[in-house]
């Protein structure tokens, strides 16, 4: 019985060793397209954005998206649902657990999440720099993946935030079947 365990267990060992062997052009990889798009989030409405937020209070806030190189230019719209996790009413400092939907107008949804730290000051809670995961879309943007990151403004237009999306997509994945 001990041999054949033994037997058993070098012929698998030689097994996984020829798998691994292969060489690793057989495994294909699927072309890739890199897409940036620099967006303006500009604030147009907030919903249960109080004054002084409180762990797990959800906010959610919408605007539109312009075009950054040309800001009368509207590309879509921005939702974005934050749960906040901790707060520092002391340091002025509050995070967040964040869900953004953007929609381009006539291309699809980009769908992000993110982690944010907030700062609370007389202009209202605004974060001032973050990092986006892009986890997906639909239409257009629907194999899309990659990251963002957000810049707080403030100007005589409101809140705003600039916006470098920087999307990968399967070029396979788009192509027509």
């Amino acid at each position: 019985m001990r041999n054949r365990i033994a037997h058993f267990t070098s012929g698998a060992v030689a097994a996984v060793l020829a798998l691994s062997a292969l060489p690793a052009a057989s495994v294909r990889q699927p072309p890739a397209d890199e897409v940036v798009l620099k967006l303006i989030a500009k604030r147009e409405s907030s919903m249960n954005l109080s004054a002084i937020p409180t762990t797990i209070l959800t906010f959610v806030v919408a605007g539109s998206l312009l075009d950054a190189a040309d800001p009368s230019k509207k590309m879509g719209t921005g939702k974005t649902v934050c749960t906040f996790t901790d707060f520092s009413p002391l340091e002025f400092k509050a995070s967040a657990d964040c869900r953004s939907v953007y929609t381009i107008d006539g291309k699809g949804e980009i769908h992000m999440s993110s982690s944010r730290d907030y700062t609370l000051d007389p202009v209202g809670i605004h974060y001032n720099e973050t990092r986006l995961a892009v986890t997906g879309g639909t239409g257009d943007y629907r194999t899309a993946r990659g990251d963002a990151s957000g810049t707080f403004r403030k100007s005589a237009e409101g809140i705003s935030y600039a916006v470098d999306i920087r999307l990968t997509t399967d070029a396979q994945a788009d192509a027509p079947s």
